[in-house]
C-alpha cells in the first residue's frame, strides 16, 4: 500500500518596519512562515505580498521568512497580505498586516 501524507499545516504573518510611512520611503515588509512539524525541515519556496489589490513583490523563503522592499506604495491606509505559497512537504497559508499607512 502507498500512504500518501498531506503537507504540513503552516501559518504565514506579515509585519511592516515603518507605519506610518512618508511616501516614497523605504518600506520592508517581512513574512514569516510557521509551520508546526520538525521533521520534515524548514518551508521553501516563496511569498507574494499583495497591496491596494495588486501583487508589490514575491521574495524567497530563507529560513522560513521572506523579506521585501518597496518605495512604490501609494498614499492611504490598507492591508498588506503575505501568500506562501507552499511546497512539496508543506501547505501553502496566507497572512495580513490590517493596516499599512503612507502618507
Amino acid at each position: 500500500t502507498l500512504s500518501v501524507t498531506p503537507p504540513a499545516r503552516t501559518t504565514t504573518s506579515v509585519v511592516s518596519s515603518r507605519s506610518p510611512a512618508p511616501a516614497g520611503s523605504v518600506v520592508r515588509f517581512t513574512a514569516k512562515v510557521t509551520f508546526y512539524t520538525r521533521t520534515l525541515g524548514v518551508p521553501t519556496g516563496t511569498v507574494e505580498l499583495f497591496a491596494y489589490g495588486s501583487s508589490i513583490g514575491t521574495a524567497p523563503l530563507v529560513s522560513a521568512q521572506a523579506v521585501l522592499q518597496t518605495t512604490t506604495l501609494p498614499v492611504g491606509t490598507y492591508p498588506i497580505t503575505a501568500v506562501y505559497s507552499g511546497d512539496a512537504r508543506f501547505a501553502g497559508s496566507t497572512g495580513t498586516l490590517a493596516a499599512q499607512t503612507v502618507h
